[in-house]
Formats: structure tokens, sequence, C-alpha cells
């Protein structure tokens, strides 16, 4: 007698015969038997199938990632996009990748705008005069001090009198 003939032996997916007997089988790997007849929906997403994000559906699931990650060719694993490889980030000068981000950064004598991208000169006269002794000159991520007429500059800050007379 093949009992799967009769309503699919009452399977709810798949009916197999056997020799005097039958059994139930699930269609794919996101169901499970609950009762020897009905197949049931897995929760693939009760556990930890994906890195960060589980959307489960009727015998199947979907992983995704957070925003600074991509979705590896495993489906499963989230991978952090180096952000800085694609136009600096958008930075003025230097990109710092981190895990899921990016910031950006200035290099020495120029300083971070609210924008987060955009350096600017710092005018380091406009703070004590540069430590210059005379004259503070900015300079594009810089400065220069220099000294008036009858004077020689003197280390980086510092002017001394010429003495004429000598």
């Amino acid at each position: 007698i093949d009992e799967c003939a009769n309503s699919n032996g009452g399977c709810n997916h798949q009916c197999v015969n056997t020799d005097g007997s039958f059994y139930c089988e699930c269609n794919s790997d996101g169901y499970q038997l609950q009762d020897n007849l009905t197949c049931i929906d897995v929760d693939e997403c009760s556990t930890d199938v994906c890195d960060q994000n589980c959307t489960n559906s009727v015998g199947s699931f979907m992983c995704s990632c957070n925003a600074g990650f991509e979705l590896d060719s495993d489906g499963q694993t989230c991978n952090d996009i180096d952000e800085c490889l694609m136009d600096n980030g958008g930075c003025n000068y230097v990109c710092n990748n981190e895990m899921g981000t990016f910031s950006c950064s200035c290099t020495t004598g120029y300083e971070l705008q609210p924008d987060g991208i955009t350096c600017t000169d710092i005018n380091e006269c406009n703070s004590n005069n540069g430590d210059c002794e005379q004259t503070c000159i900015n300079e594009d991520g810089s400065y220069t001090c220099s000294c008036g007429t009858g004077y020689t500059q003197d280390g980086f800050y510092g002017c001394s009198d010429v003495d004429e007379c000598s």
C-alpha cells in the first residue's frame, strides 16, 4: 500500500513511502518537522547565523549589514567598507578609516571645520604673535617670524640688534 497516494499521507510537505509505512519530510532546510506530519518554519535568526542583522522569512532568512559595512560573498559576514579608498572619503586632507565609519583630520598648521571634512589654515600670528619677537607672517599651513630694519634673525622667534657702529 502506498500511504502517500492518499492525501499525501497527511504530510503538508513531502511524503516518503516505505515498505509497510511512510514518513514525512520537509522540502528545504528552512523548515523542521513538528509533529511527524507538519513542517514549520525554522527561525534561523534565533541563532547567530548573521554577523549583524537577520530577517527571517518563511523557509529562509536574509542577512544585512549596518551602514559602513558590506555583506561578504558568504551572505552572512559583514566587512568594513574603507571609505577612504574612494575620493579620500571626501576629506580635505587626511582620511582615517575606522570600523564602520571614517573621520577626517588635518595636517599640522590646519584645523578641521565644523563640516568634519574641510581643513583651513590656522593663523598662528593671531595667538601671541606666534611667539615672534617682532613680526609674524602667516603662511599656508605655517608661519615665519621676521625682524625689522636694524635687527637680524636670532633663532626662529628672536631678533638681535645689529650694531651698525662696529
